[in-house]
């Protein structure tokens, strides 16, 4: 290349960089939460970011001992929020301050979907837009009194097909987490894409776990293809898997969830192929959380021997067991584990306040005053700490920090709202699909704890740390657990379930 022309391009870098400089010293209005500074001008906070997830704010929060403080990316602001008071206040003003933007941003970043498809997202004079079409459809297909009770039916029946195939594997060792995962995807998938479900192939289902792995620096929108290739092909090979499903009619067999997330699209006229790519990030949100909280409740509660025999204690009250011609039957009586088991719900909740790391995000819709104290402004990001929330003394008391899974016997602990068990989002806007993971969650751990042992094959319980660098709502661990599996001697025999009041629900921390 030409000397001048090195010459010019070094000057073009140099001035673009101070340009850049001088639009990220421009002064902010003195309302403004506190600017924190990188140590590395424009690339610092991003550089965090991709170090440590989701958890960077919650380090520049502890750090800087700010209830609400700024960072600057660019011409971007992010705010971020550590403080009760000012998390209602963001609550509050739902009206300005929204999460139904992030459903664009994500589809259009994860999905991979086009310019002119996003349009369809917005709202206009005569519709709502996708984003809250798509969120509304959601939440009615989920809603326990009405579709959300059958798919609760139909992902326990195929949840207890698959426990049972845990009584064949005898003395050949299973590494949790993958076993977890596979069960959970299948119960999760058929319950809701029906007989033609996709992955069923298990190509398709491992496509989407390295699709999880590796979607995170989608979110950045910079060169997708090269910093994110595994996702980007992963992605691909799902969305070719949902394409067929749909030439096959295969929503018509599914639940009322997987009609509806087609026919929203459908109705703002996108492709088949369209409604298939969004359909793949929409996965993240029914099992990535759900398998590694299945993880961390099991493991945690098989290596606590005491809590464990006081846990099974309980569930046996809500167990029927019969015995015809010698044979043993029990039935595990789901109303009775939503009613009278709170030991076992004090274990899922904990698992949920120590392990939940994901901030709750929304976008300033109009410049909104917090509390009459901090301006927030319009097109800016807001992040609501969850992890600093749910280890906040005050709430929690003294041993805030420390995982006590008797925590939510505690009367103090049980009139929560999702001001401060932050886990499934913030008022209004809190995940409609929680009574369907519970479920699964809650039934998988019981099941387990009443028809089996897990045993470490190392003969000791190491339970590995979480990897915080994975874009989860609660992180997977960093390193697996070989165990085996083994039927408890004494409980041998056909299992089944009894679902009782459909429309009961598990009472949540969150409502």
């Amino acid at each position: 290349m030409d000397s001048l022309v090195l010459a010019l391009l070094l000057l073009l870098i140099i001035a673009l960089y101070s340009v850049l400089l001088h639009l990220n010293r421009l002064r902010s209005d003195p309302r403004e939460p506190p600017v924190v500074s990188s140590k590395i001008p424009f690339f610092g906070h991003i550089i965090g970011l991709l170090r440590h997830g989701s958890g960077y704010f919650d380090i520049i929060s502890v750090d800087e001992s700010l209830p609400i403080c700024c960072l600057k990316l660019f011409t971007a602001k992010i705010y971020v929020v550590s403080s009760l008071p000012l998390i209602s206040a963001v609550h509050r003003n739902s009206r300005t301050i929204s999460f139904t933007p992030f459903v664009k941003l994500a589809a259009a970043r994860l999905s991979g979907l086009g310019q002119e498809t996003l349009k369809h997202f917005d709202k206009d004079e005569q519709r709502l837009g996708l984003s809250l079409d798509t969120v509304k459809a959601t939440e009615h297909a989920l809603h326990p009194d009405r579709d959300g009770a059958s798919m609760n039916l139909s992902m326990l029946t195929h949840l207890k097909e698959l426990l049972d195939e845990a009584s064949m594997v005898k003395d050949e060792p299973q590494h949790l987490l993958a076993w977890v995962k596979h069960g959970i995807t299948q119960a999760s998938t058929r319950a809701m894409y029906g007989p033609l479900n996709p992955f069923l192939d298990k190509d398709l289902e491992d496509a989407f776990w390295t699709f999880e792995l590796n979607a995170a620096p989608l979110l950045l929108n910079f060169a997708p293809s090269v910093i994110a290739k595994k996702a980007v092909d992963a992605r691909n090979r799902i969305a070719e898997g949902f394409l067929r499903y749909y030439k096959n009619k295969g929503q018509d067999q599914g639940s009322a969830l997987a009609r509806a997330r087609y026919s929203a699209p459908a109705k703002y006229g996108l492709s088949e192929k369209d409604i298939a790519l969004l359909e793949v990030p929409f996965l993240l949100a029914v099992v990535a959380n759900t398998v590694p909280t299945t993880f961390w409740a099991l493991s945690h509660t098989y290596s606590r021997p005491d809590l464990l025999d006081e846990l099974r204690e309980e569930l046996a009250g809500a167990v029927t067991r019969d015995v015809n011609d010698g044979k043993a039957t029990y039935t595990v009586e789901i109303t009775k584990l939503k009613q009278n088991c709170p030991l076992l719900l004090s274990v899922y909740h904990e698992i949920l306040r120590t392990h939940s790391v994901l901030p709750s995000t929304r976008e300033v819709l109009k410049d909104t005053l917090l509390n009459d104290q901090y301006l927030v402004k319009q097109g800016a990001n807001i992040q609501m700490s969850t992890r600093l929330v749910h280890y906040d003394p005050e709430t929690w008391g003294p041993d805030a920090h420390v995982m006590d899974l008797r925590r939510f016997l505690r009367k103090d602990q049980q009139k929560l709202n999702s001001l401060k068990f932050r886990t499934f989002g913030g008022a209004p806007h809190i995940c409609p699909g929680r009574h369907f993971a519970t479920t699964e969650i809650v039934c998988t751990i019981a099941f387990m704890v009443m028809r089996y042992e897990l045993v470490p094959v190392t003969g000791s319980w190491n339970i590995p740390k979480q990897d915080q660098s994975v874009f989860a709502g609660v992180p997977p661990p960093v390193d697996d657990i070989a165990v085996f599996i083994k039927e408890r001697p004494g409980w041998q025999g056909e299992w089944s379930f009894r679902m009782g009041d459909p429309n009961l629900r598990f009472a949540l921390a969150s409502g």
